[in-house]
């Protein structure tokens, strides 16, 4: 069995590292471990959100004794005055090499992008647009509002580069 410490006390983050692992066959226990990401609380930038995820890994790692350490993190970045969602996944071993995930980058509908510009919280206004979006978005905003495709793609890319 392998033991993992995920820097988070999110059970939603718990549930999606936990259906990845049983994805690939793999017995693992996890346990969550309240850890700072020393970034805010909405990054608003990739590289950002990258120090989030290692940030949140490494904390871990120093806190409970454990086969591998995984952080996660959700964040915004602009891309050509497009606003994105990016989730970084950073698995950290014992002996201190780090692999890095990124997912793909999902656009942000522009309603939520411009509330979110002018420095209201990304999660609350996509939740607040899904309620009331076109039936034919409704799927893809709710991928932005649970975030699990996105950190299972990141999980997926931060593994290829692992020893697991």
């Amino acid at each position: 069995m392998i033991k993992v410490v995920l820097g988070s006390t999110s059970e939603d983050k718990k549930s999606i590292v936990s259906d990845f692992f049983s994805s690939m066959d793999k017995d693992v226990k996890i346990s969550l471990q309240e850890v700072a990401s020393g970034v805010p609380d909405q990054p608003m930038d990739e590289e950002i959100t990258i120090i989030g995820a290692t940030n949140r890994a490494k904390n871990a790692l120093n806190l409970q004794p454990t086969d591998m350490a995984i952080g996660i993190e959700g964040g915004l970045c602009n891309v050509d005055d497009e606003l994105f969602l990016v989730c970084i996944i950073a698995v950290i071993e014992p002996n201190g090499k780090i692999s890095i995930g990124k997912s793909s980058k999902y656009m942000i509908p522009n309603t939520c992008a411009k509330q979110v510009a002018s420095g209201k919280p990304f999660g609350e206004m996509i939740r607040e647009y899904y309620k009331s979006c076109p039936d034919n978005e409704k799927g893809y905003v709710d991928d932005l509002i649970n975030r699990k495709k996105a950190f299972t793609e990141a999980l997926y890319k931060a593994f290829s580069n692992s020893s697991f």
